[in-house]
C-alpha cells in the first residue's frame, strides 16, 4: 500500500469534490487485460492471435528468440531433422550459447509447450455468443487452424519426441476436456438455429470424431506423404476434412457458407 506524504483532509471543500471524483472515476471504462478473449463479442482478428502472450513472466531477449525461432524451425523441418548443430546454426548462435539457455531439447520443448498451454487458455474462452453461429463456428475453426500452424510440429511430430513435455502432460486433460466442451456448444447452437439435423445420442460422437481429426490429421498426413509441402495448405485440409463429418447433418448451403469461411 503507498502511503500519503501528509494527514488526509477533512475540509468541507475537499468533501464537497469527493463524489464527483468518485464519479469520474467510475465512469473510466475498464481495459481488457492483454490477450484475453472477449466474450460479449466473439468475433476476433485471426491475424492477431499468433501475437497473444504465450508465457506471462518470460524474460525477453536470447531467450525468448530462441523459443520464438526453435518453434518455426521444428515446423519447418521436422523436430526429429533438427540437430543441435542445425538449431544453433539457424539461430546464428553457438551450440554452448544455445544451451547456456536450454540444457538440452527436451527443455526447449518444454517452453514451446508452455507457451502453447497459454495460448490454449485463450482459446478455450471461446463460445457460442447468440450472434450467426456460422460464422461464429467459422471463426472459431480459424482460431485453431492458427494454433495448428504455429504449433504443428507438436501435433505433428510426436513419433519423433516421444512422450509429451511435462507442461502439456499436467495439462493434457484439461485440454481436451475444454475441446469437448467447446465443440459441444457450437453443435448445439448450429443445431438450435437449424445449421444441423442431429439426433441427440449422435452429438457426443460427432464431437469426439471431430477432435481425433483435428487432433491427429497432421500425422496422418506424415505418415501417408513423405514430407509437408510448404504452402500445400495442409491445414486448411485438416479443417474440411473435419467439415465431412457434418456433411450427413448440415444442409449443403450451410456446408458451403462454413467452407468458404474457412482460411486459407
Amino acid at each position: 500500500m503507498i502511503e500519503a506524504d501528509g494527514p488526509l483532509s477533512n475540509s468541507a471543500d475537499e468533501r464537497a469534490v469527493l463524489p464527483t471524483l468518485i464519479a469520474v472515476l467510475l465512469s473510466i471504462p475498464k481495459c481488457e487485460p492483454v490477450g484475453q478473449v472477449r466474450q460479449s463479442h466473439h468475433l476476433i482478428s485471426i491475424a492477431s492471435w499468433s501475437a497473444l502472450p504465450q508465457k506471462p513472466g518470460m524474460a525477453s531477449g536470447t531467450k525468448d528468440r530462441i523459443v520464438e525461432q526453435a518453434t518455426s524451425i521444428f515446423n519447418q523441418l521436422g523436430y526429429g531433422n533438427v540437430t543441435n548443430a542445425v538449431l544453433a546454426d539457424r539461430l546464428g548462435i553457438r551450440v554452448g550459447n544455445l544451451w547456456y539457455h536450454f540444457r538440452d531439447k527436451r527443455a526447449l520443448l518444454s517452453a514451446i509447450a508452455a507457451r502453447f498451454v497459454e495460448r490454449s487458455k485463450d482459446r478455450a474462452k471461446l463460445h457460442p455468443t447468440g450472434g450467426d453461429v456460422l460464422d461464429e463456428y467459422a471463426e472459431f475453426l480459424n482460431v485453431v487452424a492458427v494454433d495448428l500452424r504455429d504449433y504443428r510440429f507438436l501435433f505433428r511430430d510426436q513419433a519423433d519426441y516421444g512422450t509429451h513435455a511435462p507442461e502439456i502432460q499436467e495439462n493434457l486433460q484439461r485440454l481436451y476436456k475444454d475441446a469437448r466442451r467447446q465443440f459441444r456448444l457450437y453443435f448445439k447452437a448450429l443445431e438450435k438455429e437449424g445449421h444441423l439435423h442431429i439426433d441427440d445420442d449422435d452429438v457426443e460422437p460427432l464431437v469426439i470424431s471431430a477432435i481425433i481429426v483435428v487432433r491427429y490429421f497432421l500425422d496422418f498426413v506424415r505418415e501417408t506423404q513423405a514430407t509437408e509441402r510448404a504452402g500445400s495448405g495442409i491445414i486448411r485440409q485438416s479443417l474440411l476434412q473435419h467439415l465431412s463429418l457434418l456433411k450427413p447433418y448440415m444442409p449443403a448451403s450451410s456446408l458451403t457458407h462454413l467452407k468458404n469461411a474457412i482460411a486459407g
